[in-house]
C-alpha cells in the first residue's frame, strides 16, 4: 500500500516537473520577443509618418497580430509583416506623444514596446500664417505643400476665413471645384465684398466645366453670371463724389456694358453729349457698344466720323480694326491699326504707347489674312501688355497648339468674365469640330452664349451651326439669315446656308448660296458642291472671328475703377 503511494507521488512529481519546465520555456520565449521601431526615441516628426514595428523572436513563438497605438488608442492592426501603419500627426496636438506596439502571441500573451515622439506641425504659427503659406504654394503650383499648409490652418481654426479661402483654392486647383464651392459657402459674404465673390465666380465656372456632360453645368453658370453682376454693381457704386455728370454717365455706361446691357450702355454714353463734342474716350465707348450689340451701321458711322474728323486715337483705330475683322476684311483691318502697330509687329510705329486693343486687332487681322508669323508676335505683345485678361485669353485660344490648350484658355477667360459670350460660342465651335460625341456640349454652350448676348452675331452663328449639326435646318435658318443681314459679304455664312439647303433638299437655294460663297471668296470657299458638315465646322473655326474687346482694353486706367475691366 505504501509502495503504491510512493509510485503515484513519483509520477506526480514527474508531471509537475514537466509542466514547470514547459512553463519556463514559454517564459523564456516571451522574454526573447523584442520590438524595435523605424524611428528614434525622442525624434521630432510632422505631417504624415509611417510607424513600423520590427519584431525578433525564436522559431517556437507565433505572433498572431501587432497593434499600433498612439497615446493608448489603437490606430492600426496588422496580422502579418510588415507591421506598419501610416497616420497624420496633424490629427493630434503638437507636443510629446507615445507610440506603442503590442504584439500578441498565439496563447494570448502580449509583449509591448513604447516609442516617444514629438509632433511638431508648427501649429503655434497660427491659422493665418499657414493659410498664407498655402496660398504662396498654390501660386507656384505646389499642391503637396499647399495641402499640408491648408490642413494645418484648418486644424488650428476651421472657421478662420483665410484658412477657408486657402482650402477652397486648393480644392479648386486640385480638380474639385464642387467641394471648393461648398467650402467657400461657409463664409458670410459682406455686402461690398468683391474678392470673395470673384473667387466664387471662378469656382462656379470651373465646376460648370467639370460637369459639362450633366444637367448641373448651366445652373453653375447662371450662378456665376448672377454673382458677376453683383460684383459689377458694387464696383459701379464707387463713383467719386466730385465726378461730373459726364463722368457719371460714362461710368454708368461702363457698368451696363460690363453686364452686356448694350441698349442702356448706349443710352448712358449718349447722355454725355453729341458725338461732335464728347471726349474721344466716350465716343469710342459708344462705338464699342454698337459693335457688341450687333449694330454695325451705327458703329461704322461713328468710327468713320471720328477718323475723318481726325479726332480718333489709338482706341479708335483698334475699333475700326475690330469692325473690319468681323466683316472679314483683314487687309483693311491691318491698315486700320498700322499707325499704332508697325509692319514688323515690334513697336508702335508712331512712337507712342499703343493700347492692348491695337495689338489684339493686329493679331486677328494677320491671323485672318494668313500672316501667322507676324500674328504670333502681335499676340505675344498683347500678352506682355495685359496677359491673363479675358480679351487676351480669347485671342491666345486661336494660337493654341491643340484643342485642350485652347479650352484651358477659354475657361480662364470665362472664370474672370462669365459673361464673355463669344468665349462660349468659340468653345461651342471647337466642340462641333470634335464630332457627334460632344454635340450636346456644343448645344449647351452655344445656347448659353446666345442667352447672355442675344444680339451678338457670333453667338447666333455658333447656335445656327449647332442646329445644322443636329439636322435641324428649320431653327438654323432664321439665325443664319440674321447673321447675313449684319454681314452679307462673309462667304462662310453663305456656305453655311448652302449646307442648310442641302440638308433640307432644296436644290435651287443651295445652288444660289453656293455661287454667292464662290463669288465672295473663291480661294477659301470655291467649292463645287456643299461641303460635309464636319468639314464646314473646321473651316469656319479658322475663318470667322469676333474679337472680345472691353472698355478696359481701350482705356485701362480710366475704366478700371468703374467697371473692373469691362
Amino acid at each position: 500500500m505504501s509502495v503504491k503511494r510512493l509510485s503515484i507521488s513519483h509520477r506526480n512529481f514527474g508531471f509537475v516537473l514537466s509542466a514547470v519546465l514547459l512553463l519556463f520555456a514559454c517564459v523564456v520565449a516571451r522574454a526573447d520577443v523584442t520590438i524595435t521601431f523605424n524611428h528614434q526615441d525622442g525624434e521630432t516628426v510632422s505631417k504624415t509618418i509611417n510607424i513600423r514595428a520590427m519584431l525578433a523572436y525564436p522559431d517556437n513563438v507565433f505572433i498572431t497580430k501587432v497593434d499600433i497605438e498612439v497615446d493608448g488608442t489603437v490606430i492600426g492592426t496588422k496580422t502579418a509583416t510588415p507591421y506598419e501603419v501610416s497616420f497624420d500627426t496633424l490629427n493630434y496636438n503638437d507636443g510629446p506623444h507615445t507610440i506603442t506596439a503590442v504584439a500578441t502571441e498565439q496563447d494570448g500573451t502580449t509583449v509591448k514596446a513604447d516609442l516617444h515622439l514629438i509632433f511638431d506641425n508648427q501649429l503655434s504659427l497660427g491659422a493665418d500664417k499657414h493659410a498664407q503659406m498655402a496660398m504662396e504654394a498654390l501660386k507656384k503650383g505646389d499642391l503637396d505643400t499647399a495641402q499640408v499648409e491648408c490642413a494645418r490652418a484648418m486644424k488650428i481654426n476651421p472657421n478662420n476665413p483665410n484658412a477657408i479661402r486657402a482650402m477652397a483654392q486648393y480644392l479648386k486647383q486640385s480638380g474639385h471645384p464642387d467641394q471648393a464651392i461648398e467650402m467657400l459657402n461657409k463664409l458670410p459674404v459682406p455686402d461690398n465684398d468683391t474678392t470673395l465673390r470673384t473667387m466664387k465666380v471662378s469656382f462656379l465656372v470651373d465646376a460648370a466645366d467639370k460637369n459639362l456632360q450633366s444637367n448641373t453645368s448651366i445652373p453653375y453658370l447662371n450662378q456665376a453670371v448672377t454673382i458677376f453682376k453683383e460684383i459689377k454693381k458694387i464696383q459701379s457704386q464707387s463713383v467719386p463724389a466730385n465726378a461730373s455728370s459726364t463722368d457719371k454717365n460714362m461710368l454708368q455706361g461702363d457698368y451696363y456694358a460690363s453686364i452686356y446691357d448694350w441698349y442702356d450702355a448706349i443710352q448712358s454714353y449718349k447722355k454725355c453729349g453729341s458725338l461732335d463734342n464728347v471726349p474721344i474716350n466716350i465716343a469710342n465707348r459708344l462705338a464699342l457698344a454698337y459693335i457688341n450689340s450687333g449694330d454695325f451701321i451705327n458703329a461704322w458711322s461713328t468710327l468713320r466720323d471720328l477718323i475723318t474728323s481726325q479726332r480718333g486715337d489709338a482706341a479708335t483705330h483698334a475699333l475700326m480694326g475690330m469692325y473690319y475683322v468681323i466683316m472679314h476684311q483683314p487687309d483693311k483691318a491691318r491698315k486700320a491699326v498700322i499707325s499704332e502697330v508697325d509692319s514688323d509687329a515690334t513697336a508702335p510705329s508712331n512712337g507712342d504707347i499703343s493700347t492692348t486693343a491695337d495689338w489684339i486687332m493686329a493679331a486677328y487681322a494677320d491671323l485672318q489674312g494668313g500672316q501667322k508669323v507676324r500674328a504670333v508676335k502681335e499676340e505675344l505683345q498683347a500678352e506682355a501688355m495685359m496677359g491673363g485678361q479675358p480679351e487676351v485669353n480669347l485671342l491666345q485660344a486661336y494660337f493654341a497648339n491643340n484643342l485642350d490648350d485652347a479650352h484651358t484658355l477659354l475657361l480662364s477667360a470665362l472664370e474672370k468674365n462669365p459673361m464673355a459670350s463669344v468665349a462660349y460660342s468659340l468653345t461651342a465651335m471647337e466642340a462641333l469640330t470634335q464630332g457627334k460625341r460632344v454635340y450636346d456640349v456644343a448645344g449647351m454652350l452655344s445656347g448659353f452664349g446666345l442667352y447672355i448676348d442675344p444680339n451678338n452675331p457670333y453667338c447666333e452663328y455658333s447656335r445656327a451651326l449647332y442646329y445644322l449639326a443636329v439636322n435641324n435646318p428649320t431653327k438654323a435658318l432664321p439665325l443664319l439669315r440674321s447673321v447675313e443681314r449684319v454681314n452679307d459679304s462673309s462667304a462662310d455664312v453663305h456656305m453655311a446656308l448652302s449646307c442648310l439647303y442641302h440638308i433640307a433638299h432644296q436644290i435651287d437655294p443651295e445652288t444660289a448660296e453656293l455661287k454667292a460663297a464662290n463669288k465672295l471668296d473663291a480661294t477659301n470657299w470655291g467649292d463645287t458642291f456643299s461641303p460635309k458638315i464636319d468639314d464646314l465646322f473646321k473651316r469656319v473655326l479658322n475663318y470667322s472671328y469676333f474679337p472680345l474687346l472691353t472698355t478696359n482694353t481701350l482705356y485701362p486706367v480710366q475704366s478700371v475703377v468703374a467697371s473692373g475691366g469691362n
